[in-house]
């Protein structure tokens, strides 16, 4: 089970506050330039992430200025250099939107999963992106029984709460159940996705605890939240795990025994391992003394060697180097006791090593 502390309105895209946009991109603006450089760069790099997605709105800039503590002019040239480059269109008296790679918005990738089947031609290859079950096997039979009278005085079907035939039969069947709705209490909707919709959509508000299952119905929690189903999303959607683990999964890489070596399945598994390790690792960035150099280099080795580069000021440099995120925190405090100063933490997306 997974509990959110944060529902969000449903939509195909969640446009994200000022300071949810805030909390992504404040680690994002450390580094090199100028302050409008590293915001509208941040900016890129959380879409790039999956955590900004293509098609929300990006909050006002006044909203995002004051949530990050900085000046509304900073972020007004840091939008207008987004949308220079295409990345953002802004639209007069309506706001900033991000655009995907191709200039246009898009859907989400979990509502795509949604809209595809019905799009898409059949093919052969195994679809991982549903976790939907086929229809029931007696599935078939039960349209097949349907009577050409069953249908007589139906009219155009297009009822505000469904056809009344309907909505006897359903009342009926809760009836069985001890349950007695009464006039008005029984909505039939097109589908599933279209109830929790409207169910979230009257009962969660932004900030209510909400419990769904994990993995639960491909589309339940683009309705509570726009999240995916990798832990680390979730976590910084205000997920968080509760109860005991029903079902844990793992994904599996397939290919042939005669697949090329150096093609791109290959290449697949070469950015798979990148991301994998950039989540086990955080670049780890201070300055210290060069008489302390030694000691702060054996806190942190690196993957084969730290970067060391003088500074301005005489007898310091500045290090660089990867070190495991379970442990940074206990590195920090062993590298201000040698002497090292303005320790920072990037997170890294993806690495080549």
């Amino acid at each position: 089970m997974s509990s959110s502390s944060s529902a969000n309105s449903p939509g195909l895209v969640h446009d994200p506050t000022g300071r949810e946009t805030a909390r992504l991109l404040g680690p994002r603006l450390l580094g090199d330039g100028s302050l409008r450089e590293r915001l509208s760069r941040a900016i890129r790099e959380a879409v790039a992430a999956g955590e900004l997605l293509p098609g929300a709105r990006l909050p006002a800039e006044r909203d995002l200025a004051a949530a990050l503590g900085i000046s509304r002019g900073t972020v007004v040239a840091a939008y207008r250099a987004l949308a220079l480059a295409g990345a953002v269109e802004r639209r007069q008296g309506s706001g900033t939107w991000l655009r995907d790679a191709d200039g246009g918005r898009a859907i989400p990738t979990r509502a795509q999963a949604l809209y595809e089947p019905s799009t898409r031609p059949a093919r052969a290859t195994i679809d991982l992106s549903v976790a939907g079950p086929p229809p029931p096997a007696d599935l078939a039979g039960a349209l097949g029984g349907i009577d050409a009278a069953d249908l007589t005085g139906l009219g155009h079907g297009y009822d505000l709460l469904g056809i009344p035939p309907l909505r006897d039969a359903i009342a009926r069947h809760l009836r069985r159940w001890g349950l007695a709705p009464g006039d008005g209490e029984i909505l039939v909707t097109s589908g599933a996705q279209q109830a929790i919709a409207l169910i979230a959509a009257l009962r969660v508000r932004p900030g209510d605890p909400v419990l769904v299952e994990d993995p639960s119905y491909v589309g339940a929690l683009d309705a509570i939240a726009d999240v995916v189903d990798t832990g680390a999303t979730l976590r910084k959607a205000g997920l968080e795990l509760v109860g005991d683990v029903v079902l844990a999964s793992c994904a599996v890489l397939v290919r042939a025994q005669d697949a090329a070596t150096n093609g791109p399945v290959t290449q697949l598994v070469r950015r798979l391992n990148g991301v994998l390790v950039a989540r086990r690792y955080v670049m780890l960035a201070y300055d210290v003394r060069v008489d302390a150099l030694d000691a702060a280099v054996t806190l942190t080795p690196g993957i084969e060697s730290p970067t060391v580069s003088p500074l301005h000021r005489e007898g310091w440099v500045a290090v660089q180097a990867m070190v495991l995120r379970a442990d940074v925190h206990k590195i920090m405090d062993e590298l201000y006791e040698v002497g090292a100063r303005a320790i920072l933490v990037t997170d890294i997306h993806a690495c080549r090593l």
